[in-house]
């Protein structure tokens, strides 16, 4: 996972939101379940105000990352978080960062 391409692709407003988005349907338990099929972008669409272009794009930038998962169904395509990558991501950052290990009380004096 490249470091740069991730802070990137993270780096616009849109796609935060997309990813709150898409952790919140994968844990309340409504629109994603455990066994999660993930979000059309129909549900973004409805939900952040955005053309379906506009996802998709947003979408693409996620997926080619690796943030966010696609699952093909029929016509449909399924979105959802890839918490495995979102959690690597974040361990390699700290590691970056210098703070791993240091729990999260911040850091060490």
């Amino acid at each position: 996972m490249d470091l740069a391409k991730v802070s990137a692709a993270l780096a616009d407003p849109l796609r935060i939101a997309v990813i709150q988005f898409l952790a919140k349907a994968g844990s309340d338990g409504t629109s994603c379940g455990s066994d999660c099929a993930g979000v059309c972008v129909c549900e973004l669409v409805q939900c952040l105000k955005i053309s379906q272009p506009r996802a998709s794009y947003h979408l693409r930038i996620l997926r080619e990352v690796g943030i966010v998962s696609e699952r093909p169904q029929g016509k449909w395509t399924y979105y959802k978080l890839n918490n495995e990558n979102v959690a690597a991501f974040c361990e390699r950052l700290a590691e970056a960062a210098g703070i791993q290990g240091r729990g999260q009380d911040g850091p060490e004096e």
